[in-house]
């Protein structure tokens, strides 16, 4: 058996590679490449070989599901007593269907399926686990039918007859691809398509940008972002500590007392205008911000987007989009919003006079060069001649 060296871990180390590395090659043997196999012949009996494979069985059943067990991984268990015994017990596991064995990197690695799943693929037919094995192989990049026919060399009946009755188990399921719309691509019923078949989450069924959905999207972030990542606090400042309740009862308190008329405070003659509501928002600071992944579950959770799961992908996607628009900030590689600066479309009476734009305004004195008594701009802004021209 081919040794495992990308993987070799610590006897109680854990194996932590993704699912997503490697590919199947459990097929019946004229489809797949082939598997090793035991050097000799075992040297254990029926009964004691089948009692170590469930041994070693129970042992990966101790691991998450998706895990991937390379040679080292396995012989760390000390179930087998050398790699020619440990051979046969893979082997006799891939044949009750109980491990995959797969590939990565070159290496020969297992993951292996509950006893359910195994029983459900030792009931079909030869014909149907052939189909089955090809489409696990493509995982989500998916698989078309007249494909499968000349991997097989099987006739279009034989294929039709045995993908339904994979459909029919819920083994498989057919799907159309925005790229080839004429073709049905089948997939294991488990694995999420690639972006290639819907463009991605933000694309309808005809493959085209939903604007729809991603404009009620943003809306729904932004709303969380402000709430999330900003105060609301007064345009004075006031009320920063977000007390509400003692500062209406203040408020309260002082409409309600008595007042003389030369008490009431005198309106200004100018406030600076903030929001429409008379307050500001100022960042709030956190430890961390809220990030794509974070947000992704947020939306699925509310379950407002039907028949539709958005990724960590698409909802980075989004964001970046965002962050290029303006409307979110990038704080750590996590995201907040971003506050726009205060509009400068009110201003006082000051401004209008020549005086409030005067590039000369700090050399502005009485009888000097630059005075009011002679001012250009006053002749301007109230059409009348300066004094100079009167002397």
């Amino acid at each position: 058996m081919a040794s495992a060296s990308s993987h070799d871990v610590d006897e109680d180390a854990k194996p932590d590679v993704s699912l997503n590395d490697g590919h199947a090659l459990d097929a019946p043997s004229n489809a797949a490449p082939a598997a090793p196999q035991p050097a000799a012949k075992s040297k254990l009996d029926a009964p004691a070989r089948r009692a170590k494979a469930e041994e070693l069985y129970q042992k990966c059943l101790e691991y998450p599901p998706d895990t991937l067990f390379f040679q080292r991984d396995l012989s760390n268990m000390e179930v087998a007593a050398d790699m020619s015994e440990l051979a046969h017990l893979l082997q006799e596991l891939v044949d009750r269907l109980l491990l995959k064995l797969m590939i990565l990197d070159n290496d020969p690695c297992w993951k292996y399926r509950s006893r359910e799943d195994a029983q459900v693929l030792r009931s079909l037919t030869s014909d149907e686990r052939l189909l089955y094995h090809h489409i696990d192989q493509e995982q989500n990049k998916g698989v078309w039918s007249k494909t499968l026919r000349s991997k097989t060399t099987l006739t279009l009946p034989q294929v039709n007859k045995a993908l339904k009755a994979l459909e029919a188990r819920k083994l498989v399921k057919a799907i159309l691809s925005v790229k080839h719309p004429s073709r049905k691509m089948y997939l294991l019923m488990d694995v999420v398509p690639s972006d290639d078949f819907g463009g991605g989450g933000w694309q309808n069924d005809s493959g085209e940008l939903d604007h729809g959905l991603v404009n009620q999207v943003s809306e729904v972030i932004m709303t969380w972002m402000k709430a999330d990542t900003c105060v609301e606090v007064a345009a004075d400042g006031s009320d920063y500590t977000g007390n509400r309740a003692a500062a209406i009862a203040r408020k309260k308190a002082h409409v309600q007392q008595t007042q003389d008329i030369e008490d009431f405070p005198t309106r200004p003659a100018f406030t600076p205008p903030f929001r429409p509501t008379g307050k500001m928002l100022i960042p709030r600071e956190l430890a961390s911000y809220p990030t794509a992944t974070s947000l992704a579950k947020r939306v699925n959770d509310t379950g407002f987007i039907n028949n539709k799961t958005l990724t960590a992908e698409d909802m980075n996607q989004l964001l970046e989009i965002m962050v290029c628009d303006g409307r979110l900030e990038k704080v750590s590689g996590n995201y907040r919003a971003s506050l726009a600066a205060l509009s400068t479309d009110y201003s006082g009476g000051f401004i209008d006079a020549p005086c409030g734009n005067c590039p000369v305004f700090d050399q502005c004195v009485e009888d000097g060069q630059v005075s009011a008594r002679i001012c250009v701009y006053f002749r301007e802004w109230l059409q009348t001649e300066s004094a100079r021209a009167y002397d």
